[in-house]
């Protein structure tokens, strides 16, 4: 075999004494004082200076390409990986739509009066011993001013739905089928209203949207059913299919409206 000329070995001599140092080795190197030690070079007389070679990565040392892997890292991956399944999993599980339909409630409760789009408004009165809710020119002392009980629900795409629950005092506007079509009543409910409603309780609430003339309020148990008024004086307020045929669907909230709190 051929010999390489000592004097063509004296540079590369020189040069691979110059890498070492100031480590001679690799379990010199990582053994340093801290976790950015090895981020600096020492200088002659004591000064150091950047290693420009070095990157930091996202976990607050070194990039990982450039020492060896430790439990620690391990744990760190393991960890990370759990939170962001977990949350995956949550956000998987409200959208799922498996469970049970619920609806949240959007604090803080509101007051308001309601009137239809002719300024009629909502008044209490009674018929054979039952309470009613209806429409009329009446004087704003004698207009019922009802609790907006806001809530949210989403559905299997994350799109929200608002909805709103209209009570005077403990009675609430209830959709029950009766006679063959929804039929609107005042149902006086057994306790408060809780901040998570099931399915069951969609009966007392309403889809509220913005019209070009208003806000209108679809059953949420029967959709397509919309709160009505008729264009007649002091009838009862009840529940339509066929919006802007005889009765309005269309209403306003003056002091709701007038705080912008909608």
């Amino acid at each position: 075999m051929a010999r390489v000329p000592d004097v063509l070995l004296t540079g590369c001599r020189e040069e691979e004494d110059d890498a070492e140092a100031p480590w001679r080795n690799e379990v010199s190197f990582y053994p340093s004082t801290g976790p950015f030690s090895a981020l600096k070079t020492a200088r002659p007389g004591g000064a150091a200076a950047p290693r420009p070679d070095l990157e930091l990565s996202r976990w607050g040392g070194l990039d990982k390409s450039s020492r060896p892997f430790a439990d620690s890292d391990l744990l760190q991956m393991l960890h990370s990986n759990h939170v962001e399944a977990s949350a995956t999993f949550a956000r998987a599980a409200l959208l799922s739509g498996a469970g049970a339909v619920e609806y949240r409630f959007d604090p803080p409760p509101r007051r308001s009066t309601v009137q239809d789009v002719d300024h009629k408004s909502l008044f209490l009165g009674r018929v054979r011993n039952e309470d009613r809710l209806f429409a009329g020119h009446v004087e704003a002392v004698n207009s019922e001013k009802l609790v907006l009980n806001f809530y949210n629900s989403w559905d299997s795409k994350g799109r929200l739905t608002r909805l709103v629950a209209l009570g005077i005092g403990a009675l609430y506007l209830s959709c029950r089928q009766k006679g063959g079509r929804p039929q609107l009543q005042l149902e006086k409910l057994e306790t408060p209203l809780k901040p998570t409603l099931g399915k069951d309780m969609a009966r007392i609430l309403f889809k509220f949207q913005s019209t070009t003339s208003g806000y209108s309020f679809e059953s949420a148990a029967y959709l397509g059913w919309f709160l009505a008024t008729a264009d007649a004086e002091s009838e009862p307020v009840r529940l339509h299919n066929l919006v802007g045929h005889e009765f309005y669907t269309d209403f306003y909230l003056p002091e709701l409206e007038a705080s912008s709190r909608l």
